[in-house]
């Protein structure tokens, strides 16, 4: 299946079961930014423990699927990840719980901006809390792919964007001197 056509599926299947989402990572930056090559979706969500079985039973994983519904439970307690990979797809899905500890986290759901393709409307995480998202990523894994990821979301949207709330979140999540190397 073309990525494109799986995101929209998903998208409908998560609208359709109440699962509040938006889409972040690689995906996210080809919307806001250039074009990239990825091979998973990688989305937060504010998932409860009330909507495990509706989430199971929405994406539908079927035989051949991998959706470990401890591992969701899991996620949903920690805050962390658990992944969603479809039968013969090649694809893989990683969803990242918010919890009520996380700000910034509940702050991208709440920020989330809507896109329509082909019909089908997906929620993705902001450009602004991208960038941020990528900053706080960059720290953690020293990877030059984040930094790409920043300058092409800025060079693409950087005239649409929200500097100031950019920068104010900035400072509220000590990323003032990150950002910084990309907006002077």
């Amino acid at each position: 299946m073309e990525l494109k056509q799986f995101v929209k599926d998903l998208a409908a299947k998560l609208q359709a079961a109440g699962i509040d989402y938006c889409i972040t990572g690689g995906y996210a930056v080809s919307v806001w930014g250039s074009p990239r090559s990825t091979l998973d979706i990688d989305l937060i969500t504010g998932l409860k423990p009330a909507q495990v079985s509706r989430l199971i039973k929405a994406i539908s994983p079927g035989k051949g699927a991998y959706l470990d519904e401890e591992a969701i439970k899991e996620a949903i307690s920690s805050g962390g990840e658990f992944n969603y990979i479809p039968a013969g797809s090649g694809l893989k899905v990683d969803f990242w719980v918010i919890t009520a500890a996380n700000k910034a986290g509940r702050l991208e759901l709440k920020r989330k901006k809507k896109e329509v393709f082909e019909g089908q409307e997906i929620f993705f995480i902001s450009p602004e809390d991208l960038i941020l998202s990528k900053l706080r990523w960059s720290r953690l894994s020293k990877s030059t792919r984040h930094s790409e990821d920043i300058r092409s979301v800025l060079a693409v949207s950087g005239k649409n964007m929200d500097l100031a709330y950019l920068k104010r979140e900035a400072a509220s999540q000590d990323l003032t001197k990150d950002l910084a190397a990309f907006i002077h």
